[in-house]
């Protein structure tokens, strides 16, 4: 695990996740019974990059290096334009789908049926405005969501780690490839996809999404606060801004739009236009970086 760290993250992560998941899948088409929720089975799944994070971290380097990690969500003074980009951007790519898809000669969304509405969550927030909704959902997808799993695992340790020694643009495009193999199981709850067919559209979604992931990471000196952010921004915009049925390559474009803009604005290399900081690489870099300012 020490010679290996990030290997055993990637090999804890599938245990556990697909340890919980492909049960699920199996319950969900009738091979087996289980006696907790097929709902419950997917939170707990989501949560194995973060699990396994901290389980290689505790190992490898102790309480120092899961305090550096845990350290990463405290850093907020990164501008507030970051926080804008981490917070609005998921709304205006919903919105430039809508647009694309009315261009092509799509019907619009029903803006007056919220997403949520068809999801467990509306029961709680039916009396609400939709103005009103979006805070407590924010706090509840913060406190009780999966994305600090997700996030503590991809970004607090693996990205940092992948940046030691490819670039910002091939890091994204290992983690992209890594998510969509991980996330695998869960296109077979529902349906027969064709296994490839379905990494190949996992994966035009995921490398995307990763890129910006990076760039929000790599330009607020590795701040997990931010890809939270970021992380949960996507999700109640999913659940709050109808989306058009758009087809797939009109639903993926404004996306990779996003990403080409900043892969090109930003470069390749560091997806920054600053040098990285000692948080956006790995443990032992930052640690000896770190440890030479301290010195001086």
């Amino acid at each position: 695990m020490k010679r290996h760290p990030l290997i055993a993250f990637l090999g804890l992560t599938f245990v556990i996740s697909w340890g919980l998941w492909i049960p699920m899948v199996l319950a969900a088409r009738g091979a087996i019974k289980l006696p907790v929720a097929l709902a419950h089975l997917h939170g707990w799944g989501a949560f194995g990059p973060g699990i396994a994070a901290l389980i290689v971290t505790g190992s490898t380097g102790g309480v120092n290096a899961l305090q550096r990690l845990f350290a990463r969500l405290l850093i907020w003074r990164v501008g507030v334009l970051w926080y804008l980009a981490a917070l609005c951007l998921p709304s205006l790519i919903s919105l430039l789908t809508t647009a694309l898809h009315t261009m092509f000669g799509g019907d619009a969304p029903d803006f007056g049926h919220l997403p949520i509405r068809d999801t467990a969550l509306w029961p709680a927030y039916q009396d609400y405005r939709p103005w009103a909704m979006v805070l407590p959902l924010f706090l509840h997808q913060m406190v009780g969501g999966t994305g600090l799993g997700e996030e503590l695992g991809w970004r607090g340790f693996a990205l940092p780690r992948l940046q030691e020694r490819w670039d910002a643009l091939q890091s994204s495009g290992i983690l992209a490839i890594v998510w969509a193999l991980w996330t695998l199981p869960l296109s077979f709850v529902s349906g027969d996809p064709q296994i490839w067919w379905a990494v190949f559209f996992l994966l035009l979604g995921a490398l995307p999404g990763a890129i910006l992931s990076t760039w929000l990471f790599n330009n607020t000196r590795g701040s997990l606060l931010v890809t939270l952010l970021f992380n949960n921004a996507v999700k109640v915009t999913g659940l709050l801004l109808a989306v058009a049925a758009a087809r797939p390559a009109i639903a993926l474009a404004p996306y990779w739009i996003a990403a080409l803009v900043v892969v090109a604005v930003a470069g390749a290399v560091r997806l920054s236009r600053q040098p990285l900081d000692a948080n956006c690489r790995g443990d032992a870099a930052g640690a000896a970086e770190a440890a030479t300012a301290t010195a001086h």
